[in-house]
């Protein structure tokens, strides 16, 4: 028998080590129901492309020697256990699993520990949002009765369905937490367990089964996506792709957030001299490398439109590319799909099509980083009904390209 099945075959007896040793203590805990899988790692990511589950994920691999002796700080990284340098590549392999796979994640919750908001910025973008929740947190230390009650909430939480439609729910917390709330596994560190709501007072959502951090890449075949730069700019010669790009760099100060008129500039925050640059740079770079436009569509907001004319000529407007910022979550829902159509919609014969927006589209729509300000994601529209994403080129690595050289340090996927 492997260590992988003495593992197996034993965990069932630890849970029930672990509980009786509370409750030798002096207090019986609820016991989390038994759960069976239903379905195996790759079967489960058809079910949550469709949406409308919770994804229970312990944070990724972490380093046990920077674990500090004393109380902990939950504003100060050092005072805790951070992730490893592995645990820090698992999480960026988990957003590019979910990028690729066409997993939309609306709501994250994270537990407020250093290595579980990491895990969630690594893997879903810094700037995308997400809610910090105690109930998330370490439970080692409470007594047997608050760990029962939190078991209830966190359960309750698992059954509650995603507010966005079409999108799936991320909870990042510990192994305590999964102990205690589902009667799960929690090893190896990473691992991802799936749930469907109810959406029934019994708190009792479905158990689908989990993914271990290992299988994201193959069942992505994150191994079979590394086109370095030059690969990317033959992918871009060729048409046939939808690029995302977010407007040229701005300058921040000159943001007029209340009373905007679309039709009045001065009411908006415009492109910097540099943003003027670099639009112009983009424009230049894709003729040098011969890379065919056709239809560009923009955000009605002059920071975007003049991206467009000044890399690209003319522009046509398409108001459901403008900032979404403030928008009621059904409304991001509603306009989220309707990008991610757009995505998916094949440019004519030998073209690509360019979409220029705001980061609050690059992230609600997609989860997808949105900085630097120029950067532009690069899709392949497909007839399983949602895009391929194939990689990223900040503005600063367009220079790299012209001269057929990989970047420096290339972001593709």
């Amino acid at each position: 028998m492997t260590a992988a099945h003495v593992r197996a075959a034993t965990w069932p007896a630890l849970l029930g080590a672990l509980l009786f040793a509370h409750a030798a203590a002096g207090a019986e805990p609820e016991r989390a129901p038994e759960r069976t899988a239903r379905f195996s790692g790759p079967e489960i990511i058809e079910e949550l492309r469709a949406g409308g589950h919770v994804i229970l994920i312990r944070h990724m691999a972490s380093d046990r020697e920077s674990e500090r002796p004393g109380p902990v700080d939950l504003a100060k990284c050092a005072t805790q256990r951070v992730l490893s340098d592995a645990g820090r590549l698992q999480a960026e392999e988990l957003g590019r699993a979910f990028r690729k796979l066409g997993i939309l994640v609306g709501n994250i919750v994270v537990s407020p520990y250093c290595r579980c908001v990491e895990t969630a910025s690594l893997a879903f973008g810094e700037n995308t949002p997400r809610i910090t929740s105690k109930l998330l947190s370490v439970w080692d230390d409470l007594p047997v009765a608050e760990k029962t009650a939190r078991g209830a909430e966190m359960r309750q939480m698992l059954d509650t369905p995603p507010q966005i439609p079409g999108t799936n729910t991320v909870l990042v917390t510990h192994s305590g937490n999964i102990l205690w709330s589902m009667g799960l596994d929690p090893r190896p560190e990473g691992r991802a367990h799936v749930f469907l709501p109810s959406a029934s007072a019994s708190g009792d959502p479905s158990y689908l089964g989990s993914v271990q951090p290992s299988e994201w890449r193959e069942v992505a075949g994150l191994e079979r996506m590394e086109p370095q730069g030059a690969d990317l700019a033959e992918e871009l010669q060729s048409g046939g792709l939808v690029l995302m790009m977010r407007h040229a760099a701005t300058t921040p100060e000159q943001d007029r957030a209340e009373d905007v008129d679309l039709s009045d500039c001065s009411t908006q925050r415009g492109l910097s001299e540099e943003g003027r640059r670099q639009a112009a740079a983009i424009g230049e770079a894709f003729r040098d490398l011969q890379i065919p436009v056709g239809q560009v569509l923009s955000s009605p907001y002059c920071r975007c439109v003049d991206t467009g004319r000044l890399a690209f000529g003319e522009v046509e407007i398409a108001p459901v590319l403008s900032s979404w910022d403030g928008l009621p979550a059904g409304e991001q829902a509603v306009r989220g799909a309707k990008v991610r159509a757009m995505l998916n919609t094949p440019p004519a014969t030998g073209e690509n099509t360019i979409l220029i927006t705001h980061s609050s589209n690059l992230m609600w729509s997609l989860g997808l980083d949105a900085e630097p300000e120029g950067l532009v994601h690069v899709f392949r529209p497909t007839d399983l009904g949602h895009a391929i994403h194939l990689g990223r080129v900040r503005p600063a690595e367009w220079g790299a390209l012209t001269q057929g050289a990989p970047t420096a340090a290339p972001a593709v996927e």
